[in-house]
């Protein structure tokens, strides 16, 4: 049997469009990878989610926790790739995602993987770190471009008492346990709007706060709130990314991705 390189975990609850974007996107490459779909829809809509994966050879599994993290946690659980990826339902692989160029660098080391994301909020969109600034994404990186290898994964998970910012959290022991490079890879795009980057609660921003220890980052956090307020949401996000991100303009930006190793990132 040929050892699987790359597993993806999708976590969905009540949204068939949303997974029928991110499973046509996996489509060129299924044969590539194993997809593993946690699925926590309501149980008359569980059959219409499960039959948007008819095309991709998936295991499924029935979502028995209360939160996405949880969520994560069972389907990292059953994964056997040398790397995991998280798409969650409606995250799409980008199309100009090399599959060939990552599974070569898959074989040579188990280091965690970065590479550049697209962020959408309606027509405006923007790459994810600004080129040159890769090594940004050791210190914060949406897991959509993050690939964690089994050495890794495998012996770890989400903490459960971190509700928002466990992602950041879980990427950070990573490289502290295996280091970590970032790839000339354009890997996937998602949606603004969820929950790691919305300020729409106060309670849920309140919790941000109360997870973050710098007061810096938490002076920060309320900053943003206020904005979110007062400002029309497109104005909101085209201003966070004004200093780090860069307008992405797939014609005239990055005529070539090689996966070639531009950052390094040392335990």
């Amino acid at each position: 049997m040929n050892e699987i390189l790359l597993s993806i975990v999708t976590v969905v609850k009540d949204d068939t469009e949303g997974l029928k974007r991110t499973i046509e996107s996996l489509k060129e490459i299924k044969n590539d990878i194993q997809l593993i779909i946690v699925d926590g829809s309501r149980p008359e809509l569980r059959p219409l989610v499960m039959s948007q994966a008819n095309n991709i050879c998936a295991k499924y599994l029935n979502d028995k926790g209360s939160g996405i993290y949880e969520a994560m946690n069972l389907g990292m659980s059953k994964a056997t790739g040398k790397y995991l990826l998280f798409l969650n339902s409606g995250d799409r692989l980008h199309p100009f995602f090399d599959i060939s160029g990552l599974l070569a660098q898959l074989k040579i080391g188990s280091r965690t993987i970065f590479g550049y994301v697209i962020e959408t909020y309606k027509n405006s969109s923007y790459i994810r770190p600004k080129p040159g600034q890769e090594h940004r994404s050791f210190k914060t990186a949406p897991h959509q471009a993050i690939f964690y290898p089994s050495t890794f994964y495998s012996k770890n998970a989400y903490r459960l008492d971190i509700r928002v910012s466990a992602d950041g959290e879980f990427t950070r022991r990573s490289l502290a346990a295996v280091g970590g490079v970032f790839l000339n890879l354009l890997v996937s795009e998602f949606f603004l709007g969820g929950v790691s980057n919305s300020y729409e609660k106060l309670k849920m921003v309140k919790i941000r706060v109360a997870e973050n220890e710098s007061k810096k980052n938490k002076t920060k956090i309320y900053l943003k709130y206020l904005l979110w307020k007062i400002l029309p949401k497109q104005i909101f996000y085209q201003l966070l990314a004004f200093y780090k991100y860069k307008k992405f303009k797939k014609n005239k930006f990055f005529n070539d991705f090689d996966c070639k190793i531009i950052a390094n990132y040392e335990n």
